[in-house]
């Protein structure tokens, strides 16, 4: 998932994990990359999910 703040985008992993991305162009390819990982290495279905003001948007999906 990623979400705006302040300066640029957090990238939010499973697990917790977290870093700032500072556009939302590099934040979606990141979010894109991590989904698609997280979905060949468990074979669950996996998301990217931007938040924004009225909740979650799914950008992409795996599986």
């Amino acid at each position: 998932m990623i979400e705006p703040v302040e300066d640029g985008w957090l990238l939010r992993r499973p697990g917790g994990h977290a870093e700032w991305i500072d556009t939302r162009d590099w934040a979606e390819r990141a979010a894109e990359s991590v989904a698609y990982e997280f979905h060949a290495r468990s074979g669950r279905p996996a998301c990217a999910l931007v938040a924004n003001d009225d909740g979650f948007v799914e950008f992409a999906r795996f599986g």
